[in-house]
């Protein structure tokens, strides 16, 4: 978690074609990998974690962030 988010800070503080196309790129396998999670808490685990919940929130508008950051520069 903290490596990524280390990761999308250096690639935004880049500022290239290649570094939004990048961030893109690690936005959409932190949501695969969230979701992952998630389908665990409901169907192995039985249970919610609610600071869980919440990072699949940041992940999500992250990926939308990354993802509109990329159109808008095409």
């Amino acid at each position: 978690g903290l490596a990524g988010w280390v990761a999308a800070l250096a690639l935004t503080i880049w500022n290239s074609e290649l570094a939004r196309i990048l961030t893109a790129a690690l936005a959409i396998g932190s949501l695969a990998f969230v979701a992952y999670l998630v389908i665990l808490q409901l169907f192995v685990i039985d249970a919610i974690c609610l600071w869980c919940v919440a990072y699949a929130v940041t992940v999500v508008v992250s990926l939308v962030t990354a993802v509109l950051a990329l159109v808008r520069t095409r």
